[in-house]
């Protein structure tokens, strides 16, 4: 046997089964535990520094039903990303400027996987209860148009 012989042993399938697990252990890791963490604060902040963003280059024509001070723009923060639900927008021209702002965020926010949605307008239904309190509860609502943006390199 020569030392070439010796050296061009091919892989053993120990090693391709170890690769295979590592490569599904990432997989599931990236596509079931990581959207399910709880965010973090930095998360929070980033996507409040999003709405921020977003209502300061956009004028809206409605205010939120549930905070009339505001207009109706909600951001939840998620690991690692948000979503952006924007209500009352439904023209299509109008969308682009919103996605257009979101755009100009994430691209020094590229850590971010963003989602945004916009809905028809806000769908609540408000009641007293037993108590003589102000109950409200969402109803369903009308989606309009769904855009998603993933982490830039």
């Amino acid at each position: 046997m020569t030392i070439s012989t010796i050296n061009m042993k091919r892989p053993s399938r120990f090693f391709f089964l170890i690769l295979m697990v590592a490569v599904c252990l990432v997989a599931f890791y990236n596509c079931v535990i990581s959207p399910n963490l709880p965010p973090t604060g930095a998360d929070a902040a980033q996507s409040s520094n999003l709405w921020h963003y977003v209502v300061s280059r956009f004028t809206f024509d409605r205010k939120a039903a549930i905070e009339p001070d505001k207009p109706p723009v909600f951001c939840k923060p998620g690991h690692n990303s948000a979503t952006l639900d924007v209500y009352g927008v439904t023209n299509l021209d109008r969308m682009d400027e919103v996605m257009s702002a979101v755009r100009e965020w994430h691209a020094t926010n590229r850590n971010m996987r963003l989602n945004v949605e916009f809905y028809e307008r806000e769908n609540w239904k408000q009641s007293i209860n037993n108590q003589g309190s102000s109950v409200a509860q969402r109803l369903p609502e009308v989606l309009l148009q769904e855009y998603g943006l993933v982490p830039l390199p």
